[in-house]
């Protein structure tokens, strides 16, 4: 099996989870619980055919790459995340969620990265999530990206 197939295979079989939420479970999943497909599983898809698959599929939203070998590269962010975003409204679909690989505050590329995703709706960063139990922000770029 190629990896073409194989993350078809992976996006189909992901694809049975909303339908089985449905009527299987006893208990009905809380109102505001949405579930977002990662965009890396319709990677070979372009932007408007990657929305309508996630709309098909019963998701409520997409968790789209905003990286390196992403769905949206972070040197066409001001030209691509636009699009992606008016493709997924298209369809319905909100932009809630992305991954991204914004490392350093002071870096131009990761700048434009956090800015644009403000900008094009999303309303949680990457970098604004509860960080976890002990962990330590690093002074170097947490705190700036903050300010």
């Amino acid at each position: 099996m190629n990896r073409r197939d194989f993350l078809v295979h992976s996006a189909l079989a992901g694809s049975i989870i909303p339908s089985l939420a449905k009527g299987t479970f006893a208990q009905p999943a809380a109102d505001d619980l949405k579930v977002n497909i990662f965009s890396k599983h319709l990677q070979f898809l372009n932007y408007t055919d990657m929305a309508e698959v996630a709309k098909e599929l019963g998701f409520d939203g997409i968790d789209l790459t905003v990286r390196p070998k992403g769905h949206v590269l972070p040197e066409k962010v001001e030209t691509d995340l636009p699009l992606a975003v008016e493709a997924m409204k298209k369809v319905g679909l909100a932009p809630q969620m992305f991954c991204t690989a914004v490392e350093d505050a002071g870096n131009p590329v990761d700048k434009k990265s956090t800015r644009n995703s403000r900008q094009a709706g999303f309303q949680v960063l990457p970098h604004e999530l509860v960080p976890l139990r002990g962990a330590k922000e690093h002074p170097r770029t947490t705190g700036r990206i903050r300010q």
